[in-house]
């Protein structure tokens, strides 16, 4: 599995946020990429809503489009939307001008402040361009539910492991990882708010 983040990251790009310098309060960033799904968020957010937790949602502006009504619904409860593009590009193996089309497009379909490439995939040259028009978001800890070879519990230990105050912890809302999330998700929470943890949207 994936080691944490690596903190020089953080200090190579000043601008991305990678993890939140909290001091004394103890605060979770939960995130969810890849939304909206028909099924999956609508778990997700009662879920959240049970433990009283905010996220912030990194929608696929495709799917945006698809069910605006979810988008709507993750906006009413009080959760932070975030860009992810309007259909998934990979920043290596697309070209500069459709990968920034690309994500201009998803940004009208997502209005919002941040923005987090897909795959965690950026290029220099585009981190130069992005950074002036968008906050780009990256992660401190990322769960890996979407490896076939990982069972949840796995995804969860990893978790409880590499999480740390002020990380933004990446798990995705998507058919293929759906059913982890919702094991994943709620047993992640108790552990966490009973150490004093809140969870914050970005």
């Amino acid at each position: 599995m994936l080691p944490r983040t690596p903190g020089i990251l953080s200090r190579l790009f000043p601008e991305v946020i990678f993890r939140k310098k909290m001091g004394d309060q103890k605060v979770l960033y939960l995130t969810f990429d890849d939304g909206p799904t028909e099924a999956g968020t609508a778990e997700i957010l009662r879920v959240l809503k049970k433990f009283e937790a905010q996220a912030t949602f990194f929608l696929i502006g495709k799917n945006a489009e698809t069910f605006p009504e979810i988008v709507e619904k993750i906006k009413q409860d009080g959760h932070t939307l975030g860009s992810h593009s309007y259909s998934h590009v990979n920043a290596c193996k697309t070209e500069k001008t459709d990968y920034l089309n690309d994500v201009r497009k998803g940004m009208a379909c997502v209005p919002s402040a941040y923005f987090r490439p897909p795959y965690g995939k950026i290029t220099l040259s585009l981190y130069r361009t992005l950074k002036t028009e968008t906050r780009i978001v990256m992660w401190d800890v990322i769960a890996e539910e979407y490896e076939p070879a990982y069972s949840w519990e796995k995804c969860l230990s990893k978790l409880k492991k590499q999480t740390r105050n002020g990380s933004v912890i990446v798990l995705h809302d998507s058919d293929k990882t759906r059913e982890k999330v919702l094991q994943i998700l709620p047993a992640f929470l108790v552990q966490f708010s009973a150490l004093g943890y809140q969870f914050k949207a970005l």
